[in-house]
């Protein structure tokens, strides 16, 4: 599917945002450079099981960046996934709205000790769906956190986020009553 872009490669000059659906592969073994070139890129959304090796993008200039899961996500391992995207969060440098998917939770046979801990000094908003990532971000700048767990929360579920000023908590909670 990506493929087929390949003639529009160098003519997105005015591409600002990308939705990449991910939950159907096909066995694709080709990187897919066609975004590697579009100037006004700043926001990209992708859904499913993604690895960002597949693609070249424009990645020090994103300043929002989405990953949700894909309806075939399925059980997969999350370390994997999890490190996938610290190494994005790590490459977008201009990054100032990360929104993360839930992960499955990690068991004792995950070694996190081998994890990077990221530093983004750009990153005011932070959604996320599971507090798994949040222990291995540094997020200075941090204005605005958005936690909207999947599961029924309560104050153990709340993450132990230090932070160095006042920042607005949102919490949702799709399966919670009113």
């Amino acid at each position: 599917m990506f493929e087929e872009l390949q003639t529009v490669c160098g003519a997105l000059g005015s591409l600002q945002s990308l939705e990449i659906d991910m939950t159907y592969k096909g066995g694709r073994k080709k990187i897919i450079d066609t975004f590697e070139f579009a100037p006004r890129l700043n926001c990209i959304k992708v859904i499913g099981n993604f690895n960002g090796r597949e693609f070249i993008l424009p990645w020090t200039q994103l300043t929002s960046y989405h990953e949700g899961k894909g309806k075939h996500w399925g059980n997969n391992d999350s370390m994997p996934m999890m490190l996938s995207l610290l190494k994005t969060t790590q490459k977008c440098t201009a990054l100032e709205d990360l929104k993360v998917s839930s992960f499955n939770p990690l068991d004792h046979l995950h070694d996190t000790s081998k994890v990077p801990h990221v530093s983004n000094d750009n990153i005011h908003h932070l959604t996320a769906k599971s507090d798994l990532i949040i222990p291995f971000l540094t997020l200075p700048s941090l204005q605005i956190l958005s936690l909207d767990f999947e599961v029924r929360i309560t104050p153990d579920t709340i993450p132990n986020v230090h932070l160095s000023h006042p920042m607005i908590w949102l919490l949702s909670n799709s399966t919670q009553s009113a």
